[in-house]
C-alpha cells in the first residue's frame, strides 16, 4: 500500500541521515547517503529538501567523474524542472555534459533532459513576478518591497563566497530574474 511505501520511504530516510550524521572521515560514504536520501525525498515530492542534500552533497570534494556525481547533478536537474527552474536546470545538463563529454551512459538523457529544459525554459508564459517574489497578488506595496529587499540578498553573489562556479551561475540567474 501506499502508507506502507511512504513509511519504508521515511525510514530510509532516517537510516541516511544517521549515516550523515555519524562521526567519520568517509566523504564518498557521506556522499552516497546525501545523495539516497536526496532520492527519497524527491519521491515523496519534497524537492526543497532533495536539492539542498544534492548541492551539499556536490560540495563535498571527490573526484567529478565519479558516476555518483552525475547522478547527482541529474537528480538536481529534474529537481529543478519540477520547480519550473528551467534555466538552472539547464545549467546543471551543462555541467554534466561538460564532465561526461560525448561517451556515457548518460548522454542520452542528459541530452533529452536539457533538451525539454530549455524548451520549457523559452516557452513558458509571461514571468509571474509574483510568483517569484513568492508573495500573493493583492499583497501591499511595502510587502513586495520587503520581499525583493530579502530574494536580492539571498540570491547576491556576494553573500556566497564559497559557492562553486555552478552555484555563482545559478545565484547570478536567480538574482538577475528578480530585478
Amino acid at each position: 500500500s501506499d502508507a506502507n511505501n511512504t513509511n519504508n520511504v521515511r525510514e530510509a530516510i532516517a537510516a541516511y541521515t544517521s549515516i550523515i550524521d555519524y562521526k567519520h572521515d568517509n566523504i564518498h560514504l557521506k556522499f552516497k547517503a546525501y545523495f539516497k536520501r536526496a532520492e527519497h525525498h524527491f519521491n515523496l515530492q519534497n524537492f526543497q529538501k532533495a536539492f539542498e542534500d544534492c548541492s551539499i552533497a556536490l560540495r563535498l570534494k571527490i573526484n567529478e567523474n565519479n558516476d555518483l556525481v552525475i547522478r547527482t547533478l541529474i537528480l538536481r536537474a529534474k529537481i529543478h524542472c519540477k520547480q519550473k527552474e528551467f534555466e538552472d536546470a539547464v545549467i546543471d545538463c551543462d555541467e554534466i555534459l561538460r564532465i561526461i563529454g560525448t561517451v556515457s551512459k548518460y548522454k542520452d538523457e542528459v541530452d533529452v533532459l536539457r533538451k525539454d529544459a530549455k524548451y520549457s525554459s523559452l516557452h513558458r508564459d509571461v514571468r509571474n513576478y509574483y510568483e517569484i517574489l513568492r508573495i500573493t497578488r493583492n499583497a501591499p506595496m511595502v510587502v513586495i518591497k520587503e520581499a525583493f529587499k530579502n530574494l536580492s540578498r539571498l540570491y547576491h553573489s556576494d553573500k556566497h563566497p564559497d559557492a562553486t562556479v555552478v552555484e555563482k551561475k545559478k545565484l547570478e540567474i536567480r538574482f538577475q530574474e528578480i530585478r
